[in-house]
């Protein structure tokens, strides 16, 4: 499967959240805010900001829990694959979903 891989830096929205698979591999979990900045006449206002729910595995996810505090500036490369749906309220929603 060909998967579009994406760099972007962004900030936690939250703490990152370890837990473990039940044969014990580390996995965790956290939201990163992409803030943009657009062109509005003159000058430049924040344009609305995209966010992207992480999935950080084993290594990589225990170090993520040890060091990375909600706020920090982070990088973040991987592939994703993008799905719709429709929300409680009926909203039309698209988001990126890691692919493993």
């Amino acid at each position: 499967m060909n998967a579009t891989q994406i760099t972007t830096a962004g900030n936690l929205t939250s703490d990152v959240e370890l837990r473990f698979t039940p044969s014990g591999k580390a996995v965790a979990n956290v939201r990163l805010a992409v803030n943009y900045r657009v062109r509005q006449g003159e000058g430049w206002v924040d344009a609305e900001p995209t966010y992207y729910d992480v999935t950080l595995w084993e290594k990589a996810a225990e170090n993520a829990a040890e060091s990375l505090r909600k706020g920090d500036r982070v990088l973040v490369t991987g592939q994703v694959h993008a799905e719709a749906w429709t929300d409680n309220e009926g909203a039309k929603r698209i988001g990126l979903t890691p692919v493993g």
